[in-house]
């Protein structure tokens, strides 16, 4: 059923003068069902020639409403003076709006485009672009001072008259008619109020910025052009300041410090009961909209304007200097470079998201080295036992999402609060049905483990409500990330259908891009607003979440069996099948002498370019495959990749021009080919690359950074980024976490053959380049010795002509030449 209409709904659809459903012309008109299959007429004498209400006046209706069975009762459309009233049908609405939910239904029978979930997702990229706009990020973080706003306001203005002069001309058409509720959502009202309180008093001396002239023109082509297109610019408007619009209003209300809602009123609906309800009931009018898919398209392409349009808008005000407060004190505009220095360096430190990431770092590794979850990565898990899992998955997910559903109006909850994007029970509930059959229900246990889960959820709800922005950042960020390996792993292990059959919990098809979404996620995090005391209390329910997993994983762990020695893992069979190659490596003569800290500025320079070539093809084929199954298990580009860091150092040492003296030698080339030809046949190959590299810098690359740094005489960390690895705060802790990914990948004994051998190739290729490096420094070093011993004999022929005029020799041979 469509939504009930809200109370004292004002709605210019629903005429009095005629039957609201009819007034222009019969619903069900070119829809392929007869009006015989609409059980409300059958057998009712008044319809026996049609539709009793067409073209007929109050007093004709008035006359008609006798010949209706006494069955019916009193008509539900109309009162006995002919008048429209909502009295309800038997099943609890009214005639209008059964007939309408009716000819709405037999519609979608015919086009099964629903125009609200079009309109959400057509515009999913271009709305989160808007959000991160830099206006958009510095009015959530209260950046906005009093004159910024009030220009904004007059921006508003502008738009809002434009727009609703435009629906009230086109309130007639159909399809505008349906989201026609001027009374529930007109701004401009408002606007002038609010104007009117930051000191405005003639309207007629504002003007509008270029920006908004385009965004007026634009409603005013729409209404012109087709006026069903004015759906997309009140889609866009409307709901959004009904939505992330009532956090704006609290931000601003509090950045400048508004009594009551002075100053806000364009936020603040007085004639909306219940936001929810009405947007509810919009998104069921949308979907009403009688139009074909051409229509529709060009409504989702004309709202992707708008949004588009907005982020114009902010534009405007992204290059506006203001005085935003930073940690108490007001920073005056003739500061403005240190002003925004110190606004960066707040901004990162109260972080949540880095906050949250670091704070949680030792317990995520704990929780994925459970052997529960270690041997899931290696696809050691049963139905019965993945069957068992999602019980208790069900159990945590359906408290998460109770307590986040009934906090959802509070701010810190509302700004990570996407119950289309992130829930999980329905999934969940879709899942135990396939593995444990249609009585699922009868077969939830809660495990000691759950229920402690599930009290601590409820009593971090109860204790703070913004605590439960832990408990979602730790299960849905998992679920995004790692939680899709696992999805696959167990997608293949339990031989599921590829149409994500049983594994519904690991898909979130209302996700377009899971990596974008994520940093969406991320940023709103990073716009909570929060003080040390609050951050540390969200960073604890954090690691207590993460505990609470644990918990559950432990109980699973006796069901792990003993590993062979076949199956022991591909780190231990790449350390074992590398060893010879390995220390063979190690001493070339460059890594030597690199080790006595016998090379110069010229031969580190000349291994730099060669390591930028190495790691650029690399990485660059590494983000190419990042979605294969094997790759993505080691792939941690953030706190891995090295082309960057060698860039700097590049830089330190050759200058901004570097890149002209960056040819690949010989070797380096072989390297880079080798490479890429992996890539393109056998990518999963890659992985012994990735773990030659990267493991050897966070091993013995370390003890050459201290080299190299003393031989060179480097200050601090110039010259050497490639060795520094700021994003893993614990080396042997990554290494091992590494490691345990690297046993997670499950291939067959060939392929874990060709990736050791393919690991000892890697460090061949490396000897190579090593090689390059060797005799470049020995024809250094036997020119250095060829002009050592140059000196030396003119050294001793200066001293032989010294002895010799010294007594008188070569004094008497001169006399006597002459």
């Amino acid at each position: 059923m469509a939504p009930k209409e809200v109370e004292g709904l004002v709605n210019t659809y629903e005429d009095p003068a005629q039957c609201p459903a009819f007034q222009n012309g019969c619903p069900y008109a070119g829809l392929s069902v007869e009006l015989a299959n609409v059980k409300a007429t059958e057998q009712c004498p008044a319809f026996k020639d049609g539709c009793p209400f067409t073209n007929k006046s109050p007093e004709e209706i008035k006359e008609l409403l006798e010949s209706i069975p006494k069955s019916h009762k009193q008509c539900p459309a109309f009162t006995s003076e002919g008048q429209v009233k909502l009295n309800v049908c038997t099943e609890g609405s009214s005639l209008f709006e059964a007939l309408r939910e009716l000819r709405t239904d037999l519609f979608l029978q015919e086009d099964a485009v629903i125009l609200a979930e079009e309109l959400k997702k057509g515009t999913h990229s271009v709305h989160r672009l808007a959000e991160r706009s830099a206006f958009i990020k510095r009015y959530m973080k209260a950046e906005i001072d009093r004159e910024t706003y009030k220009k904004f306001l007059v921006s508003l203005y502008f738009v809002y008259s434009a727009l609703e002069e435009a629906l009230q001309n086109c309130a007639g058409n159909p399809c505008v008619s349906l989201v026609h509720f001027p009374k529930e959502l007109e701004r401009k009202g408002s606007l002038i109020a609010d104007l009117k309180y930051f000191g405005v008093e003639s309207l007629q001396d504002l003007k509008p910025s270029p920006a908004v002239q385009k965004y007026c023109s634009a409603i005013s082509d729409a209404a012109q052009s087709n006026p069903a297109l004015l759906i997309a610019h009140s889609y866009t408007r409307y709901l959004g300041d009904l939505s992330g619009g009532q956090i704006l209003s609290k931000r601003i209300q509090k950045s400048l410090a508004l009594p009551g809602n002075e100053g806000t009123k364009f936020y603040s609906f007085e004639h909306i009961k219940d936001h929810k309800e009405f947007k509810e009931l919009y998104r069921s009018r949308l979907n009403q909209v009688h139009a074909d898919k051409t229509l529709k398209d060009q409504i989702v392409q004309e709202a992707i304007r708008s949004f588009e349009l907005n982020i114009n808008m902010f534009a405007e005000f992204d290059h506006v200097v203001t005085n935003p407060v930073v940690n108490g004190i007001h920073i005056s505009n003739e500061h403005i470079e240190l002003k925004w220095a110190l606004i960066c360096f707040t901004i990162d430190q109260v972080s949540l998201a880095k906050l949250m990431r670091e704070g949680t770092h030792k317990v995520h590794r704990l929780a994925e080295s459970s052997p529960f979850i270690k041997q899931y990565m290696r696809g050691h898990v049963t139905a019965e036992v993945y069957g068992r899992f999602l019980v208790s998955l069900y159990h945590v997910y359906q408290a998460l999402e109770e307590e986040l559903t009934r906090h959802a109006s509070v701010e810190p909850v509302a700004l990570i609060h996407f119950p289309n994007e992130l829930n999980r029970t329905e999934a969940l509930i879709k899942d135990l049905q396939f593995y444990n059959g249609s009585d699922w229900a009868s077969k939830l246990d809660v495990t000691p483990a759950t229920r402690r889960y599930v009290e601590g959820i409820r009593d971090a709800s109860e204790r703070n409500p913004a605590l439960l922005i832990a408990h979602s950042y730790t299960r849905y960020l998992g679920d995004l990330s790692g939680g899709q390996i696992l999805g696959k792993k167990t997608q293949k292990s339990l031989n599921l259908p590829l149409d994500n059959t049983g594994i519904q919990f690991y898909t979130f098809s209302n996700i377009e891009d899971l990596n974008a979404f994520k940093n969406m996620y991320r940023e709103r995090l990073d716009m909570v607003e929060s003080d040390e005391s609050l951050r540390n209390a969200i960073i604890a329910e954090c690691i207590r979440s993460f505990e609470y997993n644990i918990g559950i994983f432990s109980e699973f762990d006796h069901t792990v069996k003993e590993e062979s020695e076949e199956e022991k893992g591909l780190a231990t069979a790449l350390k074992q099948g590398t060893m010879a190659v390995h220390r063979l490596a190690e001493n070339c003569d460059f890594i030597k002498r690199y080790m006595k800290g016998e090379v110069d500025t010229e031969s580190y320079g000349k291994f730099l370019f060669s390591l930028y070539h190495v790691y650029k093809t690399l990485e660059e084929e590494l983000r190419k495959n990042a979605l294969n199954e094997h790759i993505s298990l080691i792939h941690f580009p953030e706190e891995l990749e090295r082309t960057p860091a060698i860039i700097q150092d590049l830089e330190h040492f050759h200058g901004p021009n570097w890149k002209a003296n960056s040819i690949p030698s010989p070797a380096t080339q072989a390297y880079m080919d080798a490479i890429k030809k992996l890539s393109a046949t056998d990518p999963v190959l890659l992985v012994a690359h990735s773990y030659t590299r990267y493991l050897g810098d966070l091993s013995g690359g370390q003890i050459l950074l201290k080299k190299i740094q003393k031989s060179l005489n480097l200050p601090d960390d110039a010259g050497t980024r490639f060795y520094r690895f700021p994003r893993v705060n614990n080396m042997n802790d990554f290494k091992n976490f590494y490691r345990e990914r690297l046993n997670a990948i499950s291939v067959d004994q060939r392929t874990k053959n060709a990736l050791v051998s393919e690991a000892g190739r890697a460090f061949e290729l490396n000897i190579g380049i090593f090689s390059e490096l060797d005799q470049v420094q020995e024809s250094k070093s036997k020119s250095r010795m060829e002009l050592g011993n140059v000196v030396l004999v003119l050294a001793w022929i200066v001293l032989i002509i010294s002895y010799l005029y010294k007594f008188g020799y070569l004094s008497n041979l001169t006399s006597s030449a002459f």
